[in-house]
């Protein structure tokens, strides 16, 4: 009973946080499955590894070796898929099936290594539990103790990469949000890690669980700025965001997809969504700090430039077709640059949008689509 109120007193903000954590991942979890799930499993995770780390005290103190060494393997194995899931919630995880796999290799690599530790021949190169001088037993360290940290590092490292890709596509307070949890959870690693020679430092689950509190409710804080197929700015934010850039857009350029209705008519809507998806990449990838690319619904994207020369705007447009070139799809492109500083926003985007059309009837006239059935 001691070791129990212990426990809640040790991990009281753990337990509160995690607590509000589950209650919101089940009530939205109809509209928000995914996110749920990461949320629902990556709490679940972080309190048994809180249990964990109070376990371990109690069977320290009772020098059992055996459920020490397995409560220990059981953290060390747990907490990378703890960080993994984190990943995943942040949409920073692959989609396709190869890359799924090679991304969790790290995962089966730390598994086996700390699988070490329940063979007897085996532990001392990873970690280990002695008898201690007062009682109780002490930790002892080998050469491969610091392989799930250095596989956490590698996943947060990553995390960061997820943050930069953010800021390419002009999500910026996505990206700094996601910095300031992977800075968070890299402070109580290194407190846990290097100030904690006696063990009694147990912050890197509160940390994480506060990492995702705060990511979740600024996630659904900025939900309705983003188009959730592509990740581009959605129409709400383009009104907005016209209103703001009037004076400084110098270009616009618009997009329409070929063929739309022709992919969902024969190959189902799934595949529909995955053509207007690598579009949207597609797009943000070939856009710079002065670009800012929207959905406005359906097979439309529109892109308002800041402060480019002409030739660079046309530039990054056949950059865009290049790359629409390597795959299934292809879009209808129209740009109309200001030359005229009195010309508004909405002029240069009539403009752009009668040029192309002008490249639409193109299309279907050469590809042999009737355009009403593409």
């Amino acid at each position: 009973m001691e070791y129990f109120k212990s426990f809640i007193l040790t991990n009281i903000y753990l337990l509160v946080i995690s607590a509000i954590m589950l209650f919101i991942a089940i009530y939205n979890y109809k509209q928000k499955h995914r996110m749920s799930i990461c949320i629902i499993v990556i709490t679940c995770l972080a309190i048994y590894l809180a249990l964990e780390e109070s376990l371990q005290d109690v069977t320290k103190d009772a020098a059992n070796i055996f459920g020490t060494t397995f409560l220990s393997f059981s953290g060390y194995v747990l907490r990378p898929l703890c960080l993994l899931f984190f990943i995943v919630l942040s949409g920073g995880f692959p989609k396709e099936r190869k890359w799924r796999i090679l991304f969790s290799l790290p995962l089966l690599l730390n598994f086996v290594i700390y699988l070490m530790m329940l063979i007897p021949a085996a532990k001392t190169a990873v970690v280990y539990f002695i008898p201690g001088e007062s009682g109780g037993l002490t930790f002892q360290g080998g050469p491969l103790r610091f392989t799930s940290h250095i596989i956490s590092g590698l996943y947060l490292a990553f995390f960061v990469y997820v943050s930069v890709l953010k800021l390419k596509i002009k999500h910026i307070a996505n990206a700094v949000i996601i910095l300031i949890c992977a800075a968070l959870i890299v402070f109580c690693v290194a407190i846990e890690t290097f100030f904690n020679g006696d063990g009694d430092i147990h912050i890197l689950n509160t940390g994480i669980m506060i990492s995702i509190m705060f990511y979740y409710l600024f996630l659904y804080i900025e939900a309705g700025r983003y188009d959730q197929l592509t990740g581009l700015f959605n129409r709400t934010t383009y009104y907005q965001d016209i209103i703001k850039m009037e004076k400084s857009v110098t270009a616009v350029i618009q997009f329409d997809m070929n063929g739309l209705k022709y992919l969902n008519d024969n190959f189902g809507h799934e595949a529909g969504d995955t053509a207007l998806a690598t579009i949207g990449e597609i797009i943000a990838k070939r856009c710079n700090k002065n670009m800012y690319p929207y959905r406005l619904g359906g097979d439309e994207f529109i892109v308002l430039v800041n402060s480019l020369p002409e030739q660079e705007v046309l530039q990054r447009i056949e950059n865009i077709k290049e790359d629409l070139a390597k795959t299934q799809y292809s879009c209808s492109i129209g740009m109309a640059y200001r030359s005229n500083k009195n010309d508004s926003i909405e002029r240069l985007s009539k403009v752009a949008e009668q040029a192309m059309y002008f490249d639409k009837n193109e299309y279907y006239r050469n590809s042999g689509f009737e355009r009403r059935k593409a």
